[in-house]
């Protein structure tokens, strides 16, 4: 605690006079070190003991460890409440050791709740303090920033500063399960999907000895998705088999149609068709909301469709798909339910024109896009042999169908 200045500038603010010439107050503005006794008066003087500023500091310290036991623990609520009570000492942390705790927790916090135009301003107050960082401190700020980094896409930053964090320290604060969750899901954006089920697995070990049970169920379903990419998939259908029931005990509602999605897609590379079509039918059925998830999802309930021969049903799909994405405004799913339209109502030329004039120039030019630009590209190869204009159907064969 910096008294001397918290002292000088509450002197100021109740503009409380004092004789700068006396010894007491000299102190106050050199190295000089207070004695109990003069601490108590100059305390006094501004309407405080050091009991009470002692109270307050502890008061703070709790606050601070609750909060971080909250975000921990994805008790997203009950941080924010404790948040407001932490921002109600913003003219007092300055001058105290946890000023630079609490900064750090709040950018969390933002983080946490997705208000990312509120971090710039503690950022800054934050680099501010780098030189009186402990060395946990400054791993948890590195740790801040990874994940700040992968929100915005820059997923190569993020993945050096998690690294560096993860091979740095065994322990931060009780945030080590998340840290390898996070670098776990960096790593399956970077398409690394052994790395990422090994920290995937790193995670899980942490989150399990915290009995963290929100965050298991994320890295449950980390590890199920890379698994499934690595074509791992009875571990995969194991993984989720698990999130599905601890969802449901938990009443996670939110997660359990994207849960079903993933095991329709998860059964859809098994060619289990009739398994995807169940699962993917149950995800439609249990989203709460249309958004991009759920456009997603009737895209696959579609194509299982198309898979299992069930060409009116896939139809009615691809429509319904199409009113959702033009009130959205998805574009991807507009431009897939039209050439599905015209493809499922006989007009093939018609199709194969928009395939080719539309829909393949918009997934090659999209960088998410590009499973879908496999799968479209394939179509329109099969229909140039089929006519015989084979040097028109090797121009579509993608490097990615070489490989």
């Amino acid at each position: 605690m910096n008294y001397k200045q918290y002292i000088l500038d509450e002197l100021d603010a109740q503009s409380l006079y004092y004789d700068p010439n006396a010894n007491a107050y000299v102190k106050l503005t050199s190295d000089e070190e207070l004695t109990e006794k003069e601490l108590e008066l100059l305390l006094k003087r501004i309407g405080y003991t050091k009991s009470m500023i002692e109270q307050k500091l502890n008061h703070i310290k709790n606050l601070l460890n609750l909060l971080t036991k909250h975000l921990i623990y994805t008790d997203y609520d009950k941080a924010e409440f404790v948040y407001s009570e932490v921002t109600a000492y913003d003219s007092f942390l300055p001058y105290t050791k946890s000023h630079r705790m609490a900064l750090l927790l709040k950018i969390r916090f933002h983080i946490a709740k997705s208000q990312l135009d509120k971090i710039p301003p503690l950022l800054r107050q934050v680099k501010k303090l780098k030189k009186q960082f402990t060395p946990l401190e400054e791993l948890l700020f590195e740790y801040l920033l990874g994940i700040q980094e992968m929100l915005q896409g820059d997923l190569e930053s993020a993945n050096t500063r998690l690294n560096h964090v993860i091979q740095n320290t065994p322990s931060l604060y009780g945030f080590e399960g998340e840290v390898y969750y996070h670098l776990s899901i960096v790593k399956t954006y970077l398409e690394e999907p052994s790395r990422a089920i090994y920290y995937g697995k790193k995670a899980l070990d942490y989150l399990n000895q915290q009995y963290n049970y929100k965050r298991i169920l994320h890295a449950q379903m980390s590890l199920a998705i890379n698994c499934a990419y690595a074509k791992i998939y009875e571990d995969a259908a194991e993984y989720y088999d698990h999130l599905l029931r601890n969802a449901q005990l938990l009443n996670q509602q939110e997660l359990i149609p994207h849960i079903y999605h993933n095991m329709g897609d998860l059964y859809f590379k098994m060619e289990s068709y009739s398994m995807a079509l169940a699962y993917f039918n149950m995800a439609a059925n249990h989203f709460s909301k249309e958004d991009s998830q759920f456009g997603s999802c009737l895209f696959n309930l579609g194509l299982t469709e198309l898979k299992l021969g069930k060409t009116e049903e896939a139809r009615i799909t691809f429509n319904r798909l199409y009113d959702v994405a033009d009130k959205l405004k998805l574009e991807n799913f507009k431009i897939y339910a039209t050439y599905y339209h015209y493809y499922l109502t006989g007009d093939e030329e018609e199709a194969m024109r928009y395939l080719e004039e539309v829909l393949l120039p918009f997934t090659n030019s999209t960088p998410t896009e590009k499973t879908v630009n496999l799968i479209f590209s394939e179509m329109l190869v099969r229909y140039y042999k089929e006519k015989g204009d084979f040097e028109k159907a090797f121009s579509y064969i993608t490097d990615e169908k070489y490989q």
